[in-house]
């Protein structure tokens, strides 16, 4: 059997592993995703797999990076020159509470590296996420010098993670509260209202 015809509608290999990968990972620990799932959703073989992707460790580096990445991006689209800190507040509550939305297989897998102490991603959020609650907290910092900003960056962070990490749960417990209720206590918190 050759090879199948390029498809300009198809995305290209590594595209469709990586996506396959997220919604893996998203949805299992480390050690329950198999990479011939993943293939198979990818439309390929394990070993064409590999052929991109060395070893079940590169394939999740790979996703995780490509998460923290698009996040960062996520939170760092430009303000208007003259907004007010109570909208710089907005701003960074809503484009994380979209994103997590928007990605919730994210949400699931940074919980679950939060939570388990003996993940492969430990690491990984060591060098990634801490670069980026820097950068969060220097950014709201600059309106909010009397509050322990990080405590409250990673509280309402933490909130939203887990809203969005519950899946059926989610209706339950949080109903449909959402980046509403998420700038509401972010103002609270902050004292803007």
């Amino acid at each position: 059997m050759g090879r199948p015809r390029n498809d300009p509608n198809r995305a290209a290999t590594p595209e469709r592993i990586l996506a396959t990968a997220e919604l893996e990972f998203g949805a299992a620990p480390f050690a329950a995703v198999r990479l011939a799932d993943i293939a198979r959703g990818a439309g390929i073989t394990r070993p064409s797999l590999l052929y991109h992707f060395d070893s079940k460790e590169a394939l999740y580096e790979a996703v995780v990076r490509r998460a923290f990445s698009a996040l960062s991006a996520a939170l760092l689209e430009p303000l208007p020159r003259e907004s007010s800190f109570a909208e710089r507040v907005d701003a960074l509550v809503d484009r994380y509470a979209r994103f997590l939305a928007e990605h919730r297989w994210f949400a699931r897998l940074l919980l679950r590296e939060i939570v388990d102490d003996r993940g492969p991603g430990r690491q990984l959020l060591i060098e990634l996420l801490e670069p980026i609650l820097a950068m969060v907290e220097r950014f709201l910092s600059k309106g909010a010098r009397h509050l322990p900003t990080r405590a409250v960056v990673l509280n309402l962070g933490a909130t939203t993670l887990v809203r969005e990490a519950s899946g059926e749960l989610r209706g339950v417990l949080w109903g449909d509260l959402g980046a509403e209720a998420d700038r509401a206590l972010a103002r609270s918190m902050f004292g803007l209202e």
